[in-house]
């Protein structure tokens, strides 16, 4: 065997060794957590308002789920998505919905990007590798919602945008925006961080275009050229202008102002604290701001304008909110591999002697993005079962209890119940009318606060009670407030499985 054989071999070998500690962590550890956290609470609202909008050919005008609020308008800017999944769930079933959903995200994040959403020309291994540390990260929030849908039309409006830049599409990608657009604008209010990304690609080209800051990438036939801020313009317009193709018109963006401005009620949401960065998903994304730190150092500048600005604002989204770490981990995908591969051929180009050893593992790229594709179907389609059961999220401990409360629940019940149970009682009695649900922002701050103080104890949380006329209670047995109404003499407990409780106000009460 000659030396240089023996060379790309060695290469080989460690690219496939990298890779196998990236994949095989990454896939699996996406694959178990999925299994149990895919469905959140908020899926059985989601599918019974698909299911709704089927039934009744349309819209409902007001609320459909609530007694509470039976009689305000509901804005469902998601129904598009409400819909399909209704569909979906019909045709296949929630077993086979997970797996796919699984695959999709492993594609958003790995196979996409190896396959074209990062330049060909970029090292298989870095995209992988980045792409696997990305769905760790992601698994912190991954579910299936409409914010999935966010993240699908992220990626491919920044691909057709780098596109356009090499000069690879023109009228083709107004086309993909128009009708990108025109989906997005009916299924999630995601839909602002689209044309977010527009401005930030306006005005990152703009700076580099006009000399305000010079991209000198190690590679630039992989980049293009800036784009003029007038077809930036023209396509914002577009994506704005098909985006009010709604039911609901220039509304759908004032909600989005709206349901932003409740500061009051995102306080009392888990997932819209800030990022812990204690736990593992924190600190690998932490990794990779390090990835982007180490590249700006370098003299020769490998990040565009715009792709600084994504990697710090959407970073900075995250930080603030956990819920939002979806985002800055599609972006250090697409970006950072990128950013390294000019490194990497910087550093060819100053060290000759490095020219033989970087890169020669190209040779074995499609063997290996082989294997990878393989492993990817294989462990989001095929096995999923052999490493973690399915599980119905939050819900999957209550569903038993639940079904013996929707026996007993009478349909003209004013039933307290916290969001949880509430909504996953849904999945077990389609008809049940709740007090409050998942839908934080349909009730508003001040109404989601007098809830809690309710399950916490806090105040006179009888008042509440009395003045809502609620004449039965289910509650989550974690509650303080399922221990207090043990102790009520005004409430008789009809059921107590340990996990969730059921009562109802004595008639002399």
């Amino acid at each position: 065997m000659t030396r240089e054989r023996l060379i790309h071999l060695s290469w080989a070998v460690a690219s496939l060794l990298v890779m196998a500690v990236a994949v095989g962590p990454g896939i699996n550890n996406f694959v178990v957590t999925m299994m149990g956290d895919a469905i959140t609470v908020d899926y059985p609202w989601l599918l019974e308002s698909g299911r709704a909008v089927i039934a009744l050919g349309g819209l409902p005008g007001t609320d459909i789920f609530s007694w509470t609020h039976g009689e305000e308008p509901w804005v469902q800017y998601q129904w598009l998505f409400e819909v399909g999944l209704a569909g979906i769930v019909e045709i296949i079933g929630v077993d086979w919905l997970i797996r796919l959903f699984m695959l999709l995200v492993v594609a958003i994040y790995l196979l996409i990007p190896l396959f074209g959403g990062v330049p060909r020309r970029v090292s298989y291994v870095l995209t992988v590798t980045v792409g696997s540390i990305a769905l760790i990260i992601v698994s912190i929030n991954m579910s299936i919602r409409p914010g999935l849908i966010t993240t699908l039309f992220l990626l491919i409006q920044y691909v057709t945008l780098a596109k356009m830049r090499r000069g690879e599409l023109f009228y083709g990608g107004f086309a993909v925006v128009g009708v990108m657009y025109l989906l997005w604008g009916n299924i999630h209010m995601g839909v602002i961080l689209g044309i977010l990304s527009l401005a930030l690609m306006l005005a990152g080209d703009f700076l580099e275009k006009y000399r305000f800051r010079s991209f000198d990438p190690a590679d630039p036939d992989i980049e293009g050229q800036p784009l003029a801020p007038r077809l930036y313009l023209a396509l914002i317009g577009l994506a704005f202008a098909a985006s009010l193709l709604n039911p609901y018109g220039l509304h759908i963006y004032e909600r989005i102002i709206d349901v932003s401005s409740q500061a009051s009620h995102t306080a009392n949401i888990d997932e819209l604290q800030p990022l812990n960065m204690q736990w593992i998903q924190g600190q690998l994304l932490l990794l990779l701001v390090g990835g982007f730190m180490v590249v700006l150092t370098f003299s020769r500048r490998a990040l565009a304008a715009q792709e600084i600005l994504h990697i710090v604002l959407f970073t900075a989204m995250a930080m603030f909110a956990g819920r939002l770490a979806l985002w800055p981990a599609l972006f250090f995908v697409l970006i950072l591999p990128k950013a390294l591969h000019h490194v990497w051929t910087d550093m060819k180009s100053r060290h000759p002697s490095l020219r033989p050893l970087l890169g020669v593992a190209e040779e074995f790229r499609t063997l290996f993005t082989g294997l990878v594709v393989l492993f990817a179907v294989v462990m989001t389609l095929v096995i999923p079962h052999s490493l973690a059961r399915q599980e119905m999220g939050l819900c999957e401990e209550l569903l038993p209890g639940l079904e013996e409360i929707a026996g007993l629940r009478r349909p003209e019940d004013r039933m307290f119940n916290d969001p949880t149970s509430g909504s996953c009682l849904l999945l077990v009695d389609p008809q049940a009318k709740l007090f409050i649900d998942p839908r934080f922002d349909f009730y508003g701050g001040d109404f989601l606060a007098e809830t809690a103080s309710v399950m916490r104890l806090e105040g006179d949380w009888r008042a509440v009670l009395d003045r809502r006329g609620v004449d039965s209670v289910m509650m989550r047995r974690a509650w303080p407030a399922a221990a207090a109404l043990d102790r009520s003499a005004e409430f008789e407990k009809l059921f107590d499985d340990g996990i969730v409780a059921f009562y109802r106000r004595k008639q002399e009460y």
